[in-house]
């Protein structure tokens, strides 16, 4: 009987996903026993040429977003001959940090890095000919490019998710399809089963907003308690706590909450607000945009891994006239 194909395809990455994928131990066994593993750059010894030669295949992992005319092009390719494509990683997911990018035009964006990257400087001996580099295009996350089966986010995706992962495809295996979109993670917010909740949350109110380093974190007490903002009010269950467990607040990798298309909008509605003080309340508008000024880095902070996918960036793609499809 002829084993089920995969495939393992990249787009703009770190490198990271592929570690997680690989650390899986036990669960990636079980891919490979039960599929046919026809690419993967990172552990196999073929080509991209080879990949293009294959008129179908099953279940298409997908790594990293979509930066550059070749990325949207493969995407496009994967999917028109894949049974199930897998988003992977929040980059492919959601857009990841790399879409904090996504607000400088990509023209702006290679000239910021060709002036300022610090590079060591050799004496001329020879004559090198450089590759082309691949067009640059409005970044986006994978599902603004194709349709997507089954969602993986994390940064990079834990190994509990990479086990619900093979589940769904091995079931695939048996069903012979993915009837509904799929997402490996929780329902919940991240914040309904932190060991640091508050035994009341809705008296919570905070006093000011600190940076990590301006503070010595407790861990018996919630982040937000301490002034340290942490996206777990409006990022998905499904991490096992890992950042917090090692005294570090949430960032929000998973992603945002069924029904919440904007993170930020979200958690500045639903999180800041607690920090404003009576009068400052009584102020609204401008009392927010006080408490605003508190936070460093906002577009960091409060969309490190969703930008491309925010009404944020959709409204300045529709002043600029660019269509998010690409």
């Amino acid at each position: 009987m002829r084993k089920p194909t995969i495939a393992i395809v990249h787009g703009a990455i770190c490198g990271g996903c592929d570690v997680a994928l690989a650390n899986s131990g036990g669960a990636l066994l079980s891919v490979l026993e039960s599929f046919d593993l026809a690419y993967w750059s990172v552990a196999v010894d073929a080509r991209a040429t080879e990949l293009m030669s294959l008129d179908k295949i099953d279940v298409t992992i997908f790594m990293g977003g979509i930066r550059t005319r070749e990325d949207g092009e493969l995407a496009k390719w994967i999917r028109e001959r894949s049974s199930i494509v897998v988003a992977f990683g929040s980059c492919a997911a959601y857009g990841g940090i790399p879409g904090l990018a996504a607000l400088i035009p990509p023209s702006e964006l290679v000239d910021y890095v060709r002036a300022t990257t610090t590079t060591t400087s050799y004496g001329r001996a020879g004559e090198v000919q450089l590759p082309k580099l691949p067009e640059i295009e409005t970044y986006r996350a994978l599902p603004d490019a194709i349709k997507v089966d089954v969602v993986v986010p994390g940064c990079p995706p834990p190994v509990k998710s990479v086990n619900h992962l093979v589940d769904v495809l091995l079931k695939y295996v048996k069903s012979g399809g993915v009837k509904e979109p799929v997402i490996v993670a929780g329902l919940k917010a991240l914040c309904e089963t932190c060991p640091r909740k508050p035994k009341e949350p809705s008296k919570m109110q905070i006093n000011d907003v600190k940076r990590i380093h301006e503070v010595r974190i407790r861990e018996d007490a919630c982040f937000l308690e301490q002034g340290i903002l942490c996206l777990g009010p409006v990022t998905r269950e499904g991490c096992d706590h890992s950042c917090i467990k090692v005294n570090m607040p949430c960032t929000g990798c998973f992603g945002p909450l069924p029904g919440a298309e904007d993170v930020g909008l979200r958690y500045i509605a639903g999180v800041l607000a607690l920090i404003a003080s009576d009068r400052e309340r009584e102020l609204m508008e401008p009392g927010l945009a006080r408490v605003l000024d508190k936070v460093i880095d906002r577009l960091g902070v409060l969309y490190r891994y969703t930008l491309p996918g925010s009404r944020l960036y959709r409204l300045r793609l529709s002043i600029k006239g660019v269509s998010h499809e690409g």
